[in-house]
């Protein structure tokens, strides 16, 4: 992975990008995608080296979901190619290339929680629905902005890629809600406060987006920052949240491995 990685970074910084609308953009998310496929495992590697379960598999997960990318968007630009307003190669890779921009880190974070629970012990509250409401309010407004931001896409790009970003991110959203949902039904406050930090990172994807597109490189016409806002931004906070999510579920298995080491004052006299 590591020298895969790294050639492609070379070939990438040697290459110039394709000469299709989409392809700036496209050569910044593959670049984003060697970087973060090399980060996450090889932290994973550092979190098993000092012991830490959690996040070793947790950032494995998501390093896996990054090179899952590659065949995935085979199946994305197959699929979904009636869908697509233009069918030439680089435009459905584009089109795959939107989707996965949330669906790559989203998916590791929905693995992550469909495969780990949180300790009985670790400590949470609930908190009052109205911040859940801020969180959709959140959505919504950056998914006008980021859509507003598509209109201004010249000819012959369609308008309607912006729904190949919205798409797959109010999906996540509604996975998260149900998540949140379902922990608040079954009282398990530690799990809600685990699915109210994805809904956030998810939720703040389209808004992610619409600002990536005005941070873009200088070199970058209006409609490169656009497609590529929709292609890298909304990784940003879902991977953020992510990580705080991971952090805190190592942090808690830590300190209850901390208390199991401590004897108690039984054991301690039977010694």
């Amino acid at each position: 992975m590591t020298i895969s990685m790294v050639t492609a970074l070379i070939f990438l910084y040697a290459t110039p990008p394709a000469e299709h609308f989409i392809g700036p953009a496209f050569e910044t998310q593959l670049r984003a995608l060697a970087v973060g496929t090399l980060a996450s495992a090889w932290y994973a590697v550092y979190a098993i080296r000092n012991r830490d379960v959690i996040s070793h598999r947790a950032w494995m997960t998501y390093s896996i979901a990054f090179m899952l990318t590659a065949p995935l968007l085979r199946f994305i630009w197959i699929g979904i190619q009636p869908l697509v307003p233009q069918h030439d190669l680089l435009t459905n890779i584009g089109v795959g290339s939107l989707i996965l921009g949330v669906v790559a880190p989203g998916g590791a974070a929905v693995a992550f929680m469909l495969t780990q629970r949180p300790s009985p012990e670790e400590i949470s509250t609930s908190v009052p629905v109205w911040r859940y409401g801020a969180a959709l309010a959140l959505a919504v407004v950056g998914s006008l902005s980021y859509a507003r931001l598509t209109l201004q896409l010249p000819a012959p790009i369609p308008h309607s890629l912006v729904a190949f970003h919205l798409v797959p991110a109010w999906i996540a959203i509604g996975i998260a809600t149900l998540g949140v949902t379902r922990a608040r039904i079954q009282r398990t406050p530690a799990r809600e406060r685990q699915w109210r930090w994805l809904l956030w990172g998810f939720a703040a994807a389209p808004a992610s987006a619409a600002l990536f597109s005005l941070i873009v490189p200088p070199a970058f016409t209006a409609a490169d920052a656009i497609i590529a806002g929709g292609m890298d931004g909304a990784g940003i906070p879902i991977t953020i949240c992510f990580a705080i999510v991971v952090r805190a579920a190592a942090r808690a298995r830590a300190d209850n491995a901390g208390r199991d080491d401590v004897p108690t004052a039984e054991t301690a006299s039977s010694r």
